[in-house]
């Protein structure tokens, strides 16, 4: 075979690859609106102990729209669909983490100790999930710029700080690391 056909196979093949392995518009709302249910053990990788997510009774965040203009200061309930005043869109607090980390891009609690709190909101318009964001207490506003997916929140423009946790319970499991 000549170089000509070597590449053209090689390049059908990554094509080809990249189809089948690329998920579909419906895979990707699908792993959107699937939170990790509050205290639920997360998955443990690379040998260390990870520890149960916390209950919380509510957090404080503030919310800021893509030119950095808050929008709002907002006491967010578990579960719950929270309108977000003067726009169009509703919060929903799915997740908080004491100690958030990402292990192979899934959210892991690594301890019980509130090293990296963040909580997880997903954004709603018309009963759909058209966005989400995570509010970090160290990283206020954070935004993921250029790195694609939801981090971009290409749709709605708003970031999240955490800037306070009510009625942490931490669970009794997640205290006692074996």
């Amino acid at each position: 075979m000549n170089m000509k056909a070597v590449i053209f196979v090689v390049v059908v093949v990554a094509i080809a690859a990249a189809i089948y392995f690329i998920p579909n518009g419906d895979e990707l709302q699908n792993q959107q609106t699937a939170p990790i249910r509050s205290g639920s053990v997360s998955p443990a990788n690379d040998g260390h102990a990870h520890s149960a997510l916390p209950e919380i009774d509510s957090l404080k965040v503030s919310i800021q729209d893509s030119t950095g203009t808050e929008l709002a200061v907002m006491t967010l309930i578990p579960h719950s669909f929270q309108p977000l005043p003067g726009t169009e869109y509703s919060l929903h607090l799915t997740d908080f983490y004491t100690h958030l980390i990402m292990e192979e891009g899934d959210p892991v609690n690594a301890s019980p100790h509130p090293e990296n709190p963040a909580a997880r909101i997903e954004i709603h318009k018309d009963d759909v999930v058209v966005d989400y964001g995570w509010a970090f207490q160290n990283m206020p506003y954070f935004r993921m710029s250029g790195m694609g997916g939801a981090y971009d929140h290409e749709e709605t423009g708003l970031t999240f700080a955490l800037l306070e946790t009510y009625g942490l319970e931490i669970p009794e499991a997640a205290t006692h690391n074996p």
